[in-house]
């Protein structure tokens, strides 16, 4: 679990902006749209550190008192994640609207205050001496009389790129959406057991070791899909979307299926607890605070991709050697 939450923060979120990157100079999404996210997100990695800073500071260990802290804080976890969907889905949905993403991507290309510079349009994003073109373009149309005035690049309006004006048919009927869905969530779950099930024989006969396979190699296969379809629809400039599949993604996991867990095996007799390794939990914790500097902003471009991904890169070869 903790693997898809990393995964997806960095890797899905960095290949992302990286692939959106490099066909625009910069991509827009909504602000308050990823304040919200990264907030409920951080709450979730910070009800889980709690049972890990509480077993490594105990001094006498009760496994009952970690159960009871899981159990009260996954009842708390599931009622934040009701709100979430109450706040998406009613409240503000208006926040979520494919005309508020449109808004957000346009927003992008228009200059706004005197220390905002919109990015050019109709340019290559990797563009031969572009610091060079910039410089002699803006020294030539200066002239000594107007030294005291502004910048034309930061008062001129750019013109955000064409939009993509095809509209997008559905190709499947409704019911057989859900029949396509039911069976390959068959067939995932099928191959998911046939992948756990050789997960013993690659750990014996290699030096992978078994926090690698879970933190790294079940989450890039489980994930896949997700993957695809975020990079996809970042490529397209619609970043909201992309956000929503990454991050929201992360939201579920980390507010839903963690605590839903919890709760399912205190009703089955099967005791789970939130209590999980305290170098995990400093990873998830420190992976989010990358993120949520990431995103803070509002813009993008291909470098905080590309950081977002070396982040990621760095927390493998860590986990490859922690055992």
């Amino acid at each position: 679990m903790l693997g898809s939450i990393l995964s997806n923060c960095l890797l899905v979120l960095g290949m992302c902006f990286l692939a959106g990157g490099l066909r625009f100079h910069e991509q827009g999404y909504g602000v308050r749209i990823a304040q919200q996210q990264i907030s409920l997100l951080s709450l979730a990695v910070f009800s889980i550190s709690i049972p890990a800073a509480f077993t490594s500071s105990a001094r006498v260990l009760q496994d009952k008192e970690i159960l009871a802290i899981s159990r009260a804080t996954s009842i708390i976890l599931l009622v934040c994640y009701i709100a979430f969907l109450v706040f998406q889905l009613w409240t503000h949905s208006y926040l979520y609207t494919l005309e508020s993403s449109k808004r957000h991507a346009a927003a992008t290309f228009q200059a706004g205050d005197s220390d905002s510079i919109a990015p050019p349009v109709g340019q290559s994003v990797f563009r031969v001496s572009s610091i060079f073109s910039h410089s002699s373009s803006d020294s030539d149309s200066r002239s000594p009389s107007t030294d005291n005035i502004a910048s034309p690049i930061t008062l001129t309006t750019h013109q955000a790129p064409p939009p993509e004006h095809e509209e997008e048919v559905p190709q499947l009927t409704a019911k057989f959406a859900f029949v396509l869905l039911v069976i390959v969530t068959v067939l995932t779950g099928l191959t998911a057991e046939f992948l756990v099930d050789s997960i013993a024989g690659l750990i014996s006969k290699t030096r992978v070791t078994e926090e690698f396979v879970a933190l790294i190699l079940l989450p890039l296969v489980g994930n896949a899909a997700e993957h695809v379809t975020a990079v996809t629809v970042s490529v397209r400039n619609k970043l909201d979307l992309a956000l929503a599949v990454a991050v929201g993604s992360s939201i579920q996991i980390a507010l839903f299926v963690l605590p839903f867990l919890v709760i399912l095996g205190w009703w089955i007799g099967q005791p789970l607890s939130l209590n999980f390794d305290t170098f995990e939990a400093v990873v998830v914790v420190l992976s989010v605070v990358v993120v949520n500097f990431a995103i803070s902003d509002g813009r993008t471009n291909w470098l905080e991709g590309f950081v977002l991904m070396a982040t990621y890169v760095l927390i493998g070869v860590a986990v490859f050697y922690y055992n």
